[in-house]
């Protein structure tokens, strides 16, 4: 058990919370016990490899820098970036149940509760040119409108600022929630009656937007007077099919020894030549920076 888990451990009313949280969101979902969602959910390593995929992403992160993580969950990330890095984090969370959680672990770790607050990608309440950062990891398939809240992102970011987005791609092959093979550009009908044929409670779909690379791309073509795409994370998704090296957090697992598999039937290379055909990266590392100067209509 990591350093945070077994903190909240060490307070039994509040790991009953995050159990029942845990029932709550993904009973009939993964797989997963409690105690590996747990342990993977507050731990600080975790955190930390996000962070160095945002630092090796956006440049010049500093105490200085003044960062909007949309979609806290339970602080982690949020947690990590203050106290090892220095930055000057904000958060903002959706969820009213993980809302209350990372607001009890933020007060027992000793750090400012209001850092993190209420409310939703699509209305962030804050002023234009507000942060030299906005950054998100898999939350943008959760919200009601994932264009509405990238245009809020592109809002509230200082001319300049960089916008860091980490998105499952449902044209791809895997789906992390569910931890189960995916059928790229499923239809949430057809999606949900393939879940309900492997055994999984199919109403965790309905909580999904399958958003995919090339809406993805739309939607930054559609933004492109403000927003100028500088990478979609291509280096970090063939490097970890090539190497296998990447945590087995929640059920990437399960993913890894798939992987294996291709790798024993010396398929890699192939799979690696044809997902780049056909638009499998997954992760999308949505990166971009916020144009100085609009162009005129």
């Amino acid at each position: 058990m990591n350093t945070l888990a077994a903190l909240v451990a060490a307070h039994p009313e509040l790991r009953e919370k995050f159990r029942l949280f845990f029932l709550n969101e993904f009973s009939g979902v993964s797989k997963l016990s409690f105690d590996k969602y747990f342990d993977d959910a507050l731990s600080p390593a975790r955190a930390e490899e996000q962070f160095q995929v945002l630092r090796r992403k956006v440049s010049g992160i500093a105490p200085a820098t003044k960062l909007l993580e949309i979609g806290s969950g339970f602080g982690t990330f949020l947690l990590n970036a203050r106290r090892t890095h220095g930055v000057s984090v904000t958060g903002i969370e959706a969820d009213g149940a993980a809302y209350a959680l990372c607001r009890e672990l933020l007060y027992l770790c000793g750090e400012a509760e209001a850092a993190v607050i209420q409310g939703v990608g699509e209305q962030l309440p804050f002023p234009d040119d507000t942060f030299d950062i906005v950054y998100s990891s898999n939350v943008l398939e959760h919200v009601q409108n994932p264009e509405g809240c990238f245009r809020e992102a592109l809002r509230v970011l200082k001319p300049g600022g960089s916008l860091c987005f980490v998105v499952p791609n449902y044209g791809s092959w895997w789906d992390g929630h569910y931890g189960i093979v995916w059928i790229p550009h499923l239809p949430k009908p057809l999606a949900r009656l393939y879940v309900r044929l492997l055994g999984r409670d199919p109403r965790y779909v309905d909580s999904l937007q399958l958003i995919t690379l090339g809406q993805i791309l739309a939607m930054s073509r559609r933004q492109r007077d403000v927003f100028e795409l500088q990478d979609l994370g291509w280096d970090i998704w063939e490097y970890r099919l090539r190497t296998l090296d990447f945590s087995g957090w929640a059920t990437l697992e399960h993913l890894k020894r798939l992987l294996r598999v291709a790798r024993r039937m010396k398929l890699t290379a192939f799979c690696i030549v044809l997902g780049k055909a056909l638009g499998w990266l997954t992760p999308v590392i949505l990166v971009g920076r916020k144009k100085c100067t609009v162009a005129a209509a």
